[in-house]
């Protein structure tokens, strides 16, 4: 009996491998027919603005993406925008997370996603890690467009150069730029600008114009509007000013400890909400000295 069971195992084996086929190809021409309308292909479009690089708007990609869809009888149906995100990773970038585990999770209402360029899908300093997040759309049959790049349509190898090479130079550009950006950070510190972060308790910033001149003190969470305007730290009001005076003479001149200075009844200040501590003295003690 063994040996006549052995063909009927196989034929069902065959049947089976034949049903799982056919149930792939139908699953896969439902998917076409639901992302095509009338012939009309859906897209989704992921756009991607950086706080350093304004001509990348989300408004300036939107529109050349939305031209590319109307030349190519593409419709989109879908939005992820990650503005004011760095492209080096995807840490951060809820919106691109958020694209991709709509792809993988099956239930996408669309073929295809748009991009502007490869700068904006991300500027990755390993470029194999841009084709990966490519990857994932591409294994769940979505395929990623860049409206602004000169692709040819098929997979051909050359095609698969072209994105390599500018993955890398997109990675390249983001590196060159810190460099450059923290070489004039540096520069502009020798002259005594500041750079950024919370000035100490009784200083202030000062906002000057292009030629040096005094134009108005930065509130809390202001910024200044140009980029040749710059900032210097100064003085601030007066009660502020006698409080880290009185401080320094108590832990200079008459040798109170850490522990000793806030109990101090003779200042004008809670000291409780000034996080006063040794080291928080150290840290400041080139920005105090401007009101010392």
């Amino acid at each position: 009996m063994a040996p006549q069971g052995l063909p009927a195992r196989h034929d069902c084996r065959l049947a089976f491998q034949l049903a799982t086929i056919l149930i792939v190809m139908a699953f896969r021409e439902r998917r076409q027919s639901a992302g095509n309308s009338g012939g009309i292909i859906l897209a989704a479009e992921y756009v991607r603005m950086s706080t350093d690089h304004q001509q990348y708007s989300t408004e300036n990609q939107h529109a050349a993406i939305q031209r590319f869809a109307d030349q190519n009888g593409l419709r989109i149906v879908r939005t992820f925008i990650d503005a004011g995100k760095s492209g080096v990773g995807i840490h951060g970038r809820d919106a691109l997370q958020d694209l991709l585990r709509t792809v993988e999770s099956g239930q996408a209402d669309f073929s295809t996603i748009l991009v502007y360029d490869v700068s904006r899908w991300g500027r990755f300093q390993e470029p194999d890690e841009g084709a990966y997040y490519e990857f994932r759309c591409i294994r769940a049959n979505i395929t990623v467009q860049y409206c602004a790049e000169q692709f040819p349509k098929d997979n051909a190898p050359m095609s698969a150069v072209m994105r390599s090479l500018k993955r890398a130079m997109a990675g390249e550009y983001s590196r060159e730029l810190s460099t450059k950006v923290f070489a004039g950070q540096c520069r502009l510190i020798t002259f005594g600008f500041r750079q950024g972060g919370t000035p100490g308790y009784g200083l202030r910033r000062q906002l000057l114009d292009q030629h040096g001149q005094p134009k108005a003190i930065l509130a809390r969470g202001e910024r200044k509007s140009f980029q040749l305007e710059r900032i210097i730290l100064t003085p601030g009001p007066e009660v502020e000013v006698a409080v880290v005076r009185r401080i320094y003479k108590m832990f200079i001149d008459e040798r109170r400890s850490e522990a000793q200075i806030p109990a101090s009844s003779t200042t004008t200040e809670p000291f409780g909400r000034l996080s006063f501590s040794i080291a928080s003295i150290r840290l400041r003690r080139f920005e105090t000295m401007t009101i010392l």
